[in-house]
């Protein structure tokens, strides 16, 4: 059995991990809002700025919905981007962290601030991941340095409901076995 087999794909790593992030972000905003139409008006907040800021734009939106349970009293952890869409997602983030986050849900400035860092730590692995040199040990331990504080903030905000396999590779130095 060849090694290369194994190897993880930063392609995927990237969509999946970002994925969740969105899952996890649009819960948080949903169990912070309390009546029903609190729950729609987000939810038509949320689907307005995916629309035409994020993955399309206002004179070309697309037509993404938060993927809700049957009964449309949940959001399911279901969501699947392409390569393309997650970079986008990453890059207008703030656009729906200003949804998620707005003078509605208490103590809403720390939770941006916990949520923007966490993201900005994400990004900043991403970036050394994707990096097209050969990793010379230094940028080894730096790469499992920012995924260490990653995985940690990442735990302390969401718990383990938010650790997908790829996050869990991430934060145990699998990912970096491989570079």
């Amino acid at each position: 059995i060849h090694i290369m087999w194994y190897v993880p794909c930063i392609m995927h790593l990237h969509n999946r991990v970002v994925e969740k992030i969105i899952v996890m972000l649009l819960k948080k905003g949903y169990s912070k809002r309390g009546s029903r139409e609190e729950k729609e008006l987000y939810i038509c907040t949320i689907e307005h700025t995916m629309n035409s800021g994020v993955l399309g734009s206002q004179y070309n939106e697309v037509h993404w919905k938060v993927p809700l349970n049957e009964a449309k009293t949940d959001i399911t952890g279901t969501i699947s981007l392409t390569d393309m869409q997650s970079k986008k997602v990453i890059t207008f983030i703030h656009l729906l962290l200003a949804d998620i986050f707005d003078d509605t849900v208490p103590d809403w400035e720390s939770q941006l601030e916990e949520w923007t860092s966490v993201i900005d730590l994400f990004s900043k692995l991403n970036k050394l991941i994707c990096a097209r040199v050969e990793f010379t040990d230094d940028m080894i331990e730096e790469f499992q340095s920012v995924a260490d504080a990653f995985f940690l903030k990442w735990v302390s905000i969401n718990g383990l409901a938010g650790v997908t396999n790829y996050i869990h590779m991430l934060g145990s130095g699998h990912i970096k076995e491989f570079l």
